[in-house]
This record gives structure tokens, sequence and C-alpha cells, in this order.
């Protein structure tokens, strides 16, 4: 260090002091100014260290303020972590306790929209009673329009109404308001109770006049069936004899048409002749015809027996 090689100089001058009478001090003088050089280089060195030193200090005193600002920072993050933490829990307490509070007014709720439904069926009643109030008012007198007179023009006109009024009911033999609201409420009952009775004869006549489309309808059904029914029984008796025919009702022409091919009318192409006029056919033909058709009429009649004698003299 620098204090030995001092130390080192001052042995080596005083064992120089000694010896200078005897010896050479030159060599030795060069040493000496060599261990100066190296102790001076031996300064700078130290000089040099020192100076490190102290940068290195700067640095770790930065890098200590670094890391306590560091540390500030993360406390500081920390708090606001706990307190960011804390606000969510409350959000999620206050968010728990919203939706009890909503389930609780739910419930509460029902019974009060039951009430305000209730009150707006009994108002939307009241207004359709007022409203037919008013028109049966209306049907007495007309609606008055707006005036913008003056409170005394309406008095006088009062006094006119009620003039007007006197000499009304003089001329109604003397009936008082009281006796006139009385034959009205009177003439109003009776007028009710018609308007019910009517309501009733057109629910009744609606029964009726379903009851009448019903029956009509099987009436029509039914008569179609007869109608095939009976053009069947007819071309059935006929095929007794091996003839053939069928019947058609006209019913707007009010008019029976029968089509009947005798097994003898052969015509050229090997098909039965068939005739709508029972003039063409003998007298044997038209009775057995004739015949046919009573028998197929018959059929649907409801009747417990039947009996037919000469029943083709005057056909």
């Amino acid at each position: 260090t620098k204090h030995e090689a001092q130390r080192d100089i001052e042995q080596i001058q005083f064992k120089l002091s000694e010896l200078s009478g005897d010896f050479d001090p030159k060599p030795w003088e060069d040493r000496i100014a060599e261990a100066e050089k190296a102790v001076e280089k031996h300064k700078c060195a130290v000089q040099e260290g020192h100076t490190k030193k102290s940068e290195q200090i700067v640095l770790l005193r930065a890098a200590e303020r670094a890391r306590d600002e560091h540390t500030a920072s993360s406390a500081e993050l920390q708090q606001q972590s706990s307190r960011f933490q804390s606000e969510i829990n409350n959000l999620i307490e206050r968010q728990r306790a919203e939706k009890v509070l909503a389930r609780r007014v739910e419930v509460e709720m029902d019974p009060i929209r039951e009430e305000v439904d209730a009150i707006r069926s009994i108002l939307q009643e009241k207004i359709w009673v007022g409203k037919r109030e008013t028109a049966k008012a209306l049907q007495l007198c007309e609606r008055p329009p707006r005036s913008e007179r003056s409170s005394q023009d309406l008095l006088d006109e009062l006094e006119t109404l009620k003039a007007r009024l006197a000499v009304q009911r003089e001329r109604n033999q003397g009936l008082s308001a009281a006796d006139a609201e009385r034959e009205y409420l009177q003439a109003r009952a009776k007028n009710k109770d018609n308007r019910q009775y009517m309501k009733e004869s057109v629910k009744n006549l609606d029964l009726v006049e379903k009851g009448f489309t019903a029956r009509k309808r099987t009436y029509n059904r039914s008569k179609k069936l007869m109608k095939a029914s009976v053009s069947s029984s007819f071309g059935y008796y006929l095929r007794k004899r091996r003839h053939d025919g069928s019947l058609k009702f006209v019913e707007d022409e009010e008019a029976l048409t029968l089509k009947v091919s005798m097994s003898h009318a052969v015509q050229d192409d090997g098909s039965r002749a068939v005739t709508k006029d029972m003039r063409s056919l003998s007298g044997g033909e038209r009775s057995y015809t004739n015949l046919c058709l009573l028998l197929a009429l018959g059929e649907v009649m409801s009747v417990p027996f039947r009996v037919m004698d000469e029943f083709d003299v005057y056909m």
C-alpha cells in the first residue's frame, strides 16, 4: 500500500545515510526513482479506483432511489388494487342488494298490476257507460255549443228558459219536473224491457233461421237421395224384364224425364236404343214402364201398404 511503500523508502534512505561513505548510491537512487514511479503509478491507480468507487456509489444510490421509487410505486399500485377490489366488492354487494330489491318490488308489483288492470277495466266500463248515456242524451236534445257570452247573458237566458218551462208545464196539465222525470224514467224502463225483448226475439229468430237452414240442408240432401233411390229402383224393376232405364227430376220446370231402353230395341252397332218419348213404346211397354215408375216412387213413400188397381187406365 501507499504507507508501506513510504516506510520502505524511509528505511532505504536511512540505510543510505549510514552507508553513504562505503558504496555508490547511484543504483539505489535509480531503484528509489523506480520505486517512486511505481508509487505514483499506484497513486494513480488508487485515484482511479476512488473515482470508479465514487461512480459506483452514485450508480448504487441511483439504483437505491429507483428501487425506493419502484417500491413506492408498487405500494401505491397495491393500494390502488386494494381500493379497486374493495370498490368491486361494494358494487357486487350493491348489485345483489338491488336484485333482491328488484325481486321484492316485482312481488309487490303483482297485486298493484292486478289492481291497475281492475281499475282500467272499471274505467273502460265507465267510459262506455258515459258514451252510451251521452248518446241517449243527444237523442233527447242536441249538445249546446260552447258560448263565450258573459254570465249576465247566461242568467238572462236561464230566466227565459224558466219562463218557457212554466208555460210548457201549464200546457202539460201542470206536470212538475219530478212528474215529467218519473214518466221519462218509466218510459225509459219500458223501452229497456222492449229492447231486451227485442234482443231475445232476434236471438230466437237467429236460432229459428239456423234450424231452418239445417232442416233445409237435410231436406235437400234427402231429396237428392230420394231422387237417386227412385231412379235406381226404376232401373231395377225394368231390369227384371231385361230392360233398362233412368229418371231425371227437373225441379225448376216441375217435370220428369224418363229414359227407357227396351231389350228388343237394338241398333245397327249392337247397342240398345234409348227413348225419352213414351208414345214410341207399345201399349204393354208403356204399362210396364208406368208400373216400374209407380213401384219406384212407392219405395220412398212412408206408407204401411200400397194397393194399385187399373193403374194404366189413363196412361
